[in-house]
This record gives C-alpha cells, structure tokens and sequence, in this order.
C-alpha cells in the first residue's frame, strides 16, 4: 500500500509542476531588471546606494531642465556605459513616497559582472538568436533605421520586450546582429510604486 501512495504522490507532484509551467511559461512575462536594477520592486534612492557601492560615485549626474523631477545618473569607463533615470514625487513629501527608477540604460559592446545584463540573461554582445532564444514569447524585431546622435546607432536594427501599458518595456538595438544598447523603461504611474 506505501508503494502505491508513493508511486501516486511523486505521479502528482509532477503532473502538477508539468500544468505550472504550462499555464505560467518561463519568460512569458516582460522583463524588469537590467543591470541588476529591478524597476518595478527597486526603492530608487537604494537601487543608486548600492550601484554606489558596486561601481563608486557616478561619473556625473543631471537634473532634467524641463522636469525637476527627474535625476540622471551615469558610470562610464572602459567597460558598458550605464544611466539610470531617477523620478521623485515633487508635489508630496519626499519621505511618503520614494524615489523610482523609471529607466536603466546600458551601451557598450560587452557587460561587466551584471552591468549589461538583464534579469532573463539577455548580455550586451549577445546576437539576435540569442535574443529570440532569451525571449521566446515577447520578442519584436524592427527593420533597419538610422539611429539617435550617438555614433554607435547608425544604421541599428532595434528589437522590443513588451508587456502592455503598466509593464516595462525592454528597447534593445542591434549594430551588425550584436547588442550594443538596451533601455529598461517602467511606465506604471505613481500608484504602482513599490518600496
């Protein structure tokens, strides 16, 4: 009688992992850390205290000229490029309600440790399969185009990670197949902050 429950316990137990990945699918959801920055769950004054901590004071920082709200952070040296764009509620005491990461942008043409990495493992330097094997379900993939200012993005191919309005949306470009840019956005509003 033991062997049967045994034999009908491991049955269903793994019958039961089978049907959780079928209905929640690895990657199925859109992507939310880049370059170990989670911008859905990450208080944003401690997501800068321990890149501070990892990488040293940024190279330099900003405030937004038309937006006061909005702080920029950048580390650069010989190996990716990182900005983090930082929101903070202006109209209500800061102390309420913390800082966010709306945005974490990476460029180079290799990561660092976890710089240039996102949370799926998607790398800078990765190719286009690599890409669509990261992102099997999410996946977009643009025509060429010409790309902003920067020297690096002309002539880029761009693909997409998206999850719908209130999830982060993953922009990454492609300069001869290779990654060589990607931007983890996060445009839930201020209701959906998390500390």
């Amino acid at each position: 009688m033991r062997s049967i429950a045994g034999v009908l316990i491991v049955f269903l137990s793994g019958f039961l992992a089978a049907r959780a990945q079928i209905l929640d699918p690895p990657r199925l959801h859109s992507e939310t850390v880049l370059s170990g920055v989670d911008v859905l769950s990450t208080n944003g004054k401690r997501a800068i205290e321990t890149l501070v901590k990892t990488l040293g004071q940024p190279t330099h920082q900003e405030v937004d000229a038309q937006d006061r709200s909005l702080r920029r952070y950048y580390w650069e040296g010989d190996g990716p490029r990182l900005r983090i764009t930082e929101e903070t509620v202006t109209d209500k005491p800061t102390d309420l309600i913390p800082p966010r990461i709306t945005s974490v942008e990476v460029w180079g043409t290799h990561p660092s440790g976890n710089i240039g990495v996102t949370g799926a493992g998607l790398a800078l330097g990765a190719t286009l399969s690599d890409a669509r094997q990261v992102y099997p379900f999410g996946f977009k993939y643009e025509a060429s185009g010409l790309g902003p200012s920067a020297r690096m993005f002309v002539d880029y191919t761009t693909g997409s990670v998206s999850g719908g309005e209130y999830i982060p949306a993953l922009e990454i470009r492609f300069k001869k197949g290779v990654v060589v840019y990607m931007k983890l956005t996060n445009p839930c509003p201020t209701p959906c902050w998390r500390s």
